[in-house]
């Protein structure tokens, strides 16, 4: 065992961990270890003619849709709490139907806090946070005149 201060200085950025160089074990789903990103630049080309450019064999292509599928039922909830809102929008911040960004701007909203404000926005999408269809929703409000 080493004892702090009899040793000589090690030069900067070395740790112990530099001590150990283990193999680097196979990668669970393939041949390569390195994936086509990290790869040198020679070698790049030859992983996008060999697997194309859009394949990759550890990430499947993403699914397509359409944004305004996911917000359509959202934005028909909030017109039927607020049938007087000079601006309502319903964003899909991500892309996977489940972040999302509110803006309702009512003149039934004047007056009232901004944590009433939100309130009434939440109590009108109640049913999509309860089954887990909203994820995560950024609500901007402001009482129209």
């Amino acid at each position: 065992m080493r004892m702090r201060g009899l040793e000589p200085p090690r030069p900067y950025g070395h740790t112990d961990l530099n001590r150990a160089r283990l193999p680097i074990p196979p990668h669970p789903r393939g041949e390569r270890s390195v994936p086509a990103y990290a790869a040198p630049n020679c070698c790049r080309a030859q992983a996008a003619q060999a697997t194309g450019p859009q394949a990759s064999p550890w990430r499947p292509g993403r699914a397509r849709y359409d944004r305004r599928v996911s917000t359509e039922p959202l934005r028909a909830l909030l017109e039927g709490a607020f049938p007087d809102a000079v601006e309502l929008d319903v964003i899909d911040r991500t892309g996977g139907g489940d972040h999302f960004q509110v803006v309702v701007s009512a003149p039934s909203l004047t007056g009232l806090s901004l944590v009433e404000q939100h309130r009434r926005v939440y109590e009108a999408l109640s049913a999509p946070l309860a089954d887990g269809t909203i994820h995560e929703l950024r609500i901007k409000t402001k009482g129209a005149t």
